[in-house]
């Protein structure tokens, strides 16, 4: 089993709407954010894991800040090409922009449980 991250910008905490939406946000720690008390596990029928949070901006910006310099450096002896590289910046820089953007004042994070 695998576990994914996703990211949603709300404008309220409570009846928001969505502004944005990232999925696949592999530089976080999924398995980290699961013993996170912040993270909350639901309970759904299919027996699968799924974890939410409600984050404000500024942890989501700590979480994001302590996680993307690991996936900005590529591993040891690993050679990123300078497009997959682009592709990681992309991301990033698409997610700080949408961290400071006034429309979003939470973020919720979601972290689901799949099979590859």
């Amino acid at each position: 089993m695998a576990l994914g991250l996703k990211l949603t910008g709300l404008s309220d905490k409570n009846k928001g709407v969505n502004t944005w939406s990232l999925g696949n946000v592999s530089w976080w720690d999924e398995r980290e954010l699961c013993r996170d008390d912040r993270f909350k596990r639901i309970p759904i029928a299919t027996g699968q894991k799924v974890y939410k949070a409600i984050l404000t901006v500024e942890e989501a910006q700590i979480l994001n800040l302590r996680y993307k310099s690991k996936y900005l450096v590529p591993f040891e002896g690993e050679e990123l090409s300078e497009e997959f590289y682009k592709e990681r910046c992309d991301k990033v820089e698409f997610l700080e922009s949408k961290l400071v953007s006034s429309d979003t004042n939470y973020v919720a994070a979601w972290i689901i449980e799949w099979e590859y």
